[in-house]
């Protein structure tokens, strides 16, 4: 049976999430959604992997069911996830898969696949992981993004001694890197790392390294 939806499986955003169901299968789509929406996730269909192409993934967590039965071609999925996916995971359908089926599903990148009729359970737990794996990319991207604007706000001395910390320097040798006084770096330090609310050194170099800047080697400024 499908566990309801509980508050930890909220988008960040408040919304419940979606799951995009892509099935031409009438009694299919018609269990799927009486399972999915009785559990209070919102439910969208589409009878084409065009329209669910068309449709978009929304702003909030997500998922999508894509039955490969009905769809126009084995390429259908691969189309699909190379262009909309949008990094949100996958979950193939089949009632009767050959090997064949598996393997370019999986190759494709769908995260999971099943079989249809989709057994409560394991609907459930498929869809469950899913969208527990979503969330986790939309609190990453949203903490990105304000890891990119604290990085934004610091001017270019702050970031240049930032990085030079992230580097390994001591002050004293980010001083006669940049040709400042070391109590000077030490006041372009703290003020860099309340910028990035960093409480430590380790929260600083962590914060540099989600944002996949530059860091230049030590020995070349040492």
């Amino acid at each position: 049976m499908l566990i309801p939806m509980h508050e930890p499986s909220i988008s960040p955003l408040g919304d419940p999430p979606t799951v995009r169901l892509m099935t031409r299968d009438g009694a299919f789509r018609q269990t799927v959604r009486q399972q999915l929406e009785a559990a209070g996730y919102q439910v969208h269909d589409s009878g084409s992997c065009k329209q669910l192409m068309t449709a978009g993934t929304g702003c909030g967590a997500g998922c999508v069911v894509f039955d490969i039965d009905h769809s126009e071609d084995r390429q259908d999925l691969s189309n699909f996830l190379a262009r909309c996916a949008e990094g949100q995971a996958v979950i193939a359908a089949a009632s009767c898969p050959g090997a064949l089926d598996v393997v370019c599903a999986m190759k494709a990148g769908a995260s999971d696949f099943i079989l249809k009729p989709a057994d409560e359970t394991i609907l459930g737990d498929a869809i469950g992981a899913a969208i527990a794996r979503d969330l986790a990319r939309l609190r990453n991207r949203s903490q990105v993004a304000t890891l990119m604007v604290r990085y934004g706000s610091l001017t270019t001395r702050e970031r240049e001694v930032a990085l030079l910390v992230g580097a390994g320097l001591q002050n004293k040798e980010i001083g006669k890197a940049i040709g400042v006084a070391e109590r000077t770096v030490k006041a372009y330090r703290a003020t860099a790392m309340e910028k990035m609310a960093a409480h430590a050194l380790p929260d600083l170099v962590r914060a540099l390294g989600r944002l996949r800047v530059d860091i230049p080697e030590a020995h070349g400024w040492a």
